[in-house]
C-alpha cells in the first residue's frame, strides 16, 4: 500500500458558474521512502496540490469536487478536525519556499522549534509554568537538548548559541535549515518541500538538496519536492510527475524522463535549462504562458504552445496513458514525436 495515493482529485475555487478548477482529475502516488518531484511552471497547480494533502486550503473558497487523498489508506477528505491535527506534522510536514515569511520574526528560532515539539512530543517539550515545580528544569533542559540536536542535524553551526537567535539574524539558507528542523521535529513519514530552494543562491541550493537527500536516507521518510526547475530533479528524485494547467501530463522514473522526455511540455522544460559545457548562444523559451483557469483551451491544454501540435490536438482532450512500464504520458503522438521507443 502506498504511503500517499491521490486518486482522480478535483479541486475548485469559487462556486456556481464562477468556479474554476485548479486541479483536474489528478492521480499519482508516493511509496514509503520514495522521492517524487512535481514539476511545472508557476500557475500549473503544484502548490495547491501539495496543500491539499493535509487539507491546508481554506474551504471556501477552495472546494474538493471529487477524488480521494489516501494517507496510509485513510482518506484525508473524510477526516475530522481532530484527525487532521494528528496527521499535520505527525504524518505530513511542510517546508515552504520563503522561510522569512514562515518564521515568526519576533520569536527566537529555538522557541519556534519547541512549539512543534509541544504539539508532537509533549512529554519532552512541556515546560512547567512555575520554575520551582519539581522536574521542570530537567524537562526544559531536555527540550533545549532536542532543539540543539535538530539544529545540528540540519547543519547549523554553533547550535547552542543559535537557539537564541531571531530569524533576521540568520541568512536565508540558515532560515531554511531551521524550517527543515521544525518539519523533522515530529519525525514525519512524508516531507512536502514546496520550492525550498527558490529564494536561495545556487551554492546554498545545492547544500539544501544535499541535506534533503541525507535526511531522507537517515530517517527513511518519503519526500514530495515541488519545483519548476528540472535541473535539480536528477539529484534527488526517484520519479517525476510533470504538471500543466491542473493536469498531470507525464509520470516517469527520473533517469528515464531526463534521458528521453515523452511529452512535448517536458521536452520544452528541459530545453529551457542551461547545460554545462553546451555552446548554445541562447536558451529556448516556451512561447506564451500557462492558460488562465477560466479560459482553458479546448482539446489538449498545451496545444497553443506546442511545436508538435496537430489539428486534432485542438479538438480532443488526450487521456493519460501508460505507454511503457511505470511510464505515463498525456500525448497521443508520444511514440513518433517524443522520442520514446
Amino acid at each position: 500500500m502506498p504511503l500517499l495515493e491521490i486518486k482522480n482529485l478535483k479541486l475548485e475555487f469559487g462556486s456556481g458558474h464562477a468556479a474554476v478548477r485548479a486541479v483536474d482529475d489528478l492521480s499519482f502516488n508516493i511509496e514509503t521512502g520514495e522521492t517524487v518531484c512535481l514539476v511545472g511552471e508557476s500557475g500549473c497547480g503544484k502548490s495547491v496540490t501539495a496543500l491539499s494533502i493535509a487539507r491546508l486550503l481554506p474551504t471556501p473558497p477552495a472546494r474538493f469536487a471529487g477524488g480521494e487523498i489516501l494517507l496510509n489508506g485513510r482518506d484525508v477528505l473524510k477526516m475530522s478536525k481532530a484527525e487532521l491535527r494528528e496527521i499535520r506534522g505527525g504524518v505530513v510536514s511542510y517546508v515552504f519556499q520563503e522561510p522569512s515569511a514562515s518564521l515568526n520574526p519576533v520569536v527566537r528560532v529555538g522557541n519556534q522549534i519547541k512549539e512543534t515539539l509541544k504539539l508532537h512530543k509533549p512529554n519532552l517539550a512541556r515546560d512547567a509554568p512555575k520554575p520551582s515545580q519539581e522536574g521542570s528544569g530537567a524537562r526544559r533542559r531536555s527540550s533545549d537538548e532536542e532543539v540543539i540536536r535538530l539544529l545540528k542535524l540540519v547543519g547549523i553551526p554553533a547550535p547552542e548559541s543559535r537557539i537564541r537567535s531571531y530569524p533576521h539574524e540568520m541568512s536565508g539558507g540558515m532560515q531554511q535549515r531551521v524550517m527543515i528542523a521544525m518539519a523533522l521535529a515530529s519525525r514525519p513519514q512524508l516531507l512536502v518541500a514546496d520550492e525550498p530552494t527558490t529564494a536561495l543562491d545556487v551554492t546554498i541550493q545545492a547544500q539544501i538538496i544535499e541535506l534533503l537527500r541525507d535526511l531522507k536516507h537517515q530517517f527513511g521518510m518519503a519526500i514530495l519536492l515541488i519545483t519548476h526547475n528540472l535541473g535539480i530533479v536528477g539529484d534527488l528524485a526517484d520519479r517525476v510527475a510533470v504538471m500543466y494547467a491542473g493536469q498531470i501530463v507525464e509520470i516517469a522514473p527520473a533517469k528515464e524522463l531526463l534521458r528521453r522526455p515523452g511529452h512535448p511540455y517536458t521536452q520544452a522544460l528541459m530545453d529551457s535549462v542551461p547545460k554545462l559545457g553546451a555552446e548554445t548562444q541562447r536558451l529556448r523559451a516556451i512561447p506564451g504562458s500557462v492558460p488562465q483557469l477560466n479560459a482553458l483551451p479546448a482539446g489538449c491544454r498545451f496545444h497553443p504552445r506546442c511545436p508538435k501540435a496537430q489539428a486534432e490536438c485542438s479538438q480532443t482532450a488526450p487521456a493519460l496513458l501508460e505507454v511503457a512500464p511505470n511510464r505515463w504520458v498525456r500525448c497521443p503522438f508520444w511514440s513518433n514525436d517524443c522520442g520514446i521507443e
